[in-house]
């Protein structure tokens, strides 16, 4: 099947309900033919859908936006949880965070998550681009973090240089409303970052 082929036959009309209230996000932080180092970027999600073959599974495509790696194009996905407990649920509020949702929206109970969540928001992520075997990238990783855990870490690691971040720590619908900027937030105090962050 085509390229071509298989983005007609895409589904963008996915939804699902999942309650994240007690998850932390992914505490470790990790693309096209252009090389980008591991480290730390910004992006944004420029899509997001369900490949018919996979439907247990959402694809995003990030687009890289910071300086020097601009329109870079990395895929990620992740699994639409299958029961209240399922685990990747952790990833889908680290996704969460990284879009700039709060906690007081992600902590309300049951939710709902579709394409309109996602596309079109700032995402910022740790990104490891893994190894080269036959001139096809192997085990990249794209770690999503909430901007505030993504400045820290990054600070601590002296920028964008290939090293792993430090740890970081009811049916309402996302994307519906702009999410609240994670600068904009209240600042969380030193001990609360020190603890995010495992220290």
């Amino acid at each position: 099947m085509s390229e071509q082929q298989q983005e007609r036959e895409v589904l963008r009309e996915w939804s699902f309900n999942v309650n994240l209230s007690d998850v932390q996000g992914p505490t470790r932080a990790p693309g096209t033919v252009r090389e980008v180092p591991t480290g730390f970027y910004q992006g944004l999600i420029k899509d997001c859908y369900i490949n018919p073959e996979k439907q247990e599974r959402v694809v995003f495509k990030i687009e890289f936006t910071e300086p020097g790696f601009e329109g870079v194009i990395r895929t990620d996905g992740i699994n639409i949880p299958r029961a209240a407990d399922d685990k990747v649920r952790y990833y889908w509020r680290a996704v969460a965070e990284s879009c700039g949702y709060t906690p007081t929206q992600l902590d309300s109970g049951e939710i709902v998550l579709g394409p309109d969540a996602f596309i079109g928001k700032p995402v910022y992520f740790h990104y490891n681009q893994g190894v080269l075997v036959e001139n096809k990238r192997r085990d990249e990783r794209i770690s999503y973090m909430s901007q505030a855990v993504w400045n820290t870490s990054k600070a601590q690691a002296g920028g964008n240089k290939a090293t792993t971040p430090a740890a970081a720590n009811g049916a309402a619908r996302l994307g519906a409303t702009p999410p609240v900027n994670a600068s904009a937030a209240a600042t969380p105090s030193k001990a609360e970052m020190l603890s995010k962050l495992g220290l």
